[in-house]
């Protein structure tokens, strides 16, 4: 093996490699007829390490070296291909790593390769040391924060001697400082020292684009990055050629999926980027344009999810979900910049809702609110984006049934819609002031609202649209028990939004008639309406998921599947739990008295393990689950032998269920 690493010059490559092999330099010919004279009748493995910052040296010594000697073969390490006649070129991928989401024992750990790297290395640093459950977690974290990659590792590990490994995840925030060796060690031997050592061989265009790909978290498309890192200093139409360049120097990695191409820095590379774009003066300037780049994609996705691409739509949210929280970070640091970030959180609380991310949406609009009271709210622009984040927040305390903390933002919102006529913003706001009141148990304010609000709806094509106004003109009509008002409601919600492509709201319309039918004592329709909506439910809007569970569970009980009913209500409680929503009022009242009922009926044990596995399930087991067939009834039991409670919609007063 060869190692070039500390050659300067591509021109000694032949001497060096001359002495690797043992071979003297002879005054009469040039040392590379040497070297191929004596590997020409040889079968050998010729190992050129660390070849990027002499690749055309490299390159052109491959090429004479495989033409003169039929039987070598040449293994090449390089951040960047060799680029020569029948190089078959092989990426080394970090180490493996444990899932995020996944608990594992110590023993189970050990077997994955970047914990097990960690573990020898902290324990050659520190003979005491021992992958423990105590210590397990901070390892994981230290090995996943640092991409697997090995040298990283290495340098973490021995810091074993000094540090635990909870102190040394702690202090990866500076991992550069932290992942240092002594002066004495090979050039690689620090992680800082390796990065350089990649930038240093970019060209001088390279390195600009690679500074500023570091705005970018989670990864980004040819798309983004021409609009965020394209200037008069490198033109859009020179990113393409440049992140390609960045590929075959192993600084930029590219995934392709769903017929994209999808292109991330691993993140020690990213922080370092970083660090390069801060002391290049331009970070403010990148990280502004980025801001404003995820704001205006955000806010032609929220227009795309009410048709016929929203499942596509919400994919591309969630594909740049990190790089909106990055720019959301940076326009609470950035007072010039507060307006675009209430625009983009504003534009983020329908996704946010249906994909399961209600809680982060609202600490996002509540600290970009807060910063926005030492501003000047009289500027019209700002007045505008306060009042659509108070709209924003507004929905998402009514996503968990907070009318409280939802009426004074609607109402102080509706204030300053009618103040400069904005007329979409007074549909939105009365749809929101209608569900408050709804939730309040006012229904006849809440229709009034509501049924102004559709008039308003009615008068445009832009949201909110007019179905969204049928939806909860029906469930206030079903509360009401005006159920023949709710059907036509319904039924209409149903017929506009499968008109416009909205399964969302076509679904939530399945999901009500299927509610209605339950009330309605036609429990086969009301399991074919639900399942309808299950269906594509799960993948468009999760959130609303544990709802249509609650109804196939008051359907099994009411057809005294009783274990699957309980099953299904586990489920219910499970994910509206885990996932950050809180069950209507009114649905759990029309489960929780099945759900005793059911405990009394079955005995103890199998009721409990029932319940037990209902929650232990996750958002695909119980919509396989719901959609399977249908559990053994009890059919020994009569039924008139029956609680009354098993066939009515029950009032009962309690609004949860323990196990």
């Amino acid at each position: 093996m060869t190692d070039l690493a500390p050659l300067a010059d591509g021109a000694l490559l032949p001497h060096t490699l001359a002495a690797a092999l043992g071979r003297t330099e002879e005054p009469t010919r040039p040392v590379l007829d040497v070297v191929t004279a004596y590997l020409r009748e040889r079968t050998a493995l010729v190992v050129l390490d660390n070849c990027e910052h002499v690749r055309a040296a490299c390159a052109e010594l491959a090429v004479r070296l495989l033409q003169a000697c039929p039987h070598i073969t040449i293994l090449a390490t390089s951040r960047e291909a060799l680029h020569v006649p029948g190089e078959r070129v092989w990426l080394v991928p970090p180490l493996g790593l444990p899932d995020r989401d996944v608990e594992m024992e110590p023993q189970a750990l050990r077997r994955i390769d970047a914990i097990q790297l960690f573990s020898d290395r902290a324990a050659a640093a520190f003979r005491e040391f021992e992958l423990t459950p105590s210590n397990a977690p901070a390892v994981v974290e230290i090995c996943q924060r640092l991409d697997g990659i090995p040298l990283a590792i290495e340098l973490a590990a021995a810091r074993a001697r000094v540090m635990t490994a909870q102190e040394i995840a702690a202090h990866l925030i500076d991992r550069f400082e932290l992942l240092t060796s002594p002066p004495s060690f090979a050039r690689h031997s620090a992680l800082r020292a390796s990065c350089e050592w990649s930038y240093d061989l970019l060209e001088p265009t390279e390195k600009l684009l690679f500074r500023r790909l570091a705005v970018f978290a989670g990864g980004w498309t040819l798309a983004g990055s021409e609009s965020v890192c394209a200037d008069h200093s490198v033109g859009d139409n020179q990113i393409l050629d440049l992140i390609s360049r960045l590929v075959d120097k192993s600084m930029v990695h590219g995934n392709q999926r769903g017929g994209q191409t999808r292109y991330t820095l691993l993140e020690t590379l990213r922080q370092f980027g970083a660090e390069k774009l801060a002391q290049d003066g331009d970070e403010t300037n990148l990280r502004d344009r980025h801001l404003l780049w995820c704001a205006q994609l955000a806010d032609d996705v929220e227009l795309e999810v009410r048709g016929p691409g929203a499942s596509q739509a919400l994919d591309r949210l969630a594909a740049e979900h990190d790089n909106m929280r990055a720019a959301l970070q940076w326009s609470s640091r950035r007072s010039a910049m507060l307006e675009a970030g209430l625009k983009l959180a504003s534009a983020l609380a329908w996704y946010w809702w249906v994909r399961g991310h209600p809680v982060e949406g609202r600490a996002w609009l509540e600290e970009l609110l807060a910063r926005s009271e030492s501003r000047d709210r009289a500027q019209p622009d700002l007045a505008r984006a306060v009042a659509r984040a108070q709209s924003a927040l507004a929905l998402l305390h009514l996503q968990r049934n907070d009318a409280r903390a939802a009426r004074p933002l609607v109402e102080r919102t509706i204030g300053y819609a009618r103040s400069v006529s904005d007329v979409q913003l007074q549909a939105l706001s009365l749809l929101y002031l209608g569900q408050t009141e709804f939730m309040e148990n006012c229904l006849e304010r809440a229709q009034a609202h509501l049924e102004q609000g559709l008039s308003l709806a009615e008068q445009g094509n832009t949201i909110p649209r007019p179905y969204q106004f049928l939806s909860w003109l029906g469930q206030v009509a079903d509360a009401g028990n005006r159920l023949e008002a709710a059907q036509v409601h319904l039924e209409r919600q149903l017929a506009l939004a499968r008109e416009h492509g909205d399964v969302f709201f076509e679904d939530t319309a399945l999901l009500h008639l299927g509610e209605l039918a339950l009330r309605q004592g036609d429990l086969k329709l009301a399991r074919a309406r639900l399942e309808e909506g299950l269906h594509r439910h799960a993948e468009v809007a999760p959130g609303g998921v544990p709802r249509i569970l609650a109804g196939l569970a008051e359907v099994a009980f009411r057809e005294h599947q009783f274990e699957r009913g309980l099953r299904l209500a586990g489920a219910t409680q499970g994910l509206t739990n885990t996932r950050g929503y809180a069950m209507d009022t009114w649905r759990w009242k029309r489960i929780v008295t099945h759900v005793e009922t059911a405990r009394q009926l079955l005995p103890a044990a199998i009721a409990t393990a029932a319940l037990e596995e209902g929650r232990a399930m996750t958002l695909e087991q119980a919509q396989a689950f719901a959609l399977a067939a249908e559990a053994t009834s009890l059919d020994d039991l009569a039924e008139d032998g029956l609680p009354e409670t098993i066939f009515s919609s029950p009032p009962g007063s309690s609004v949860a269920f323990s196990l």
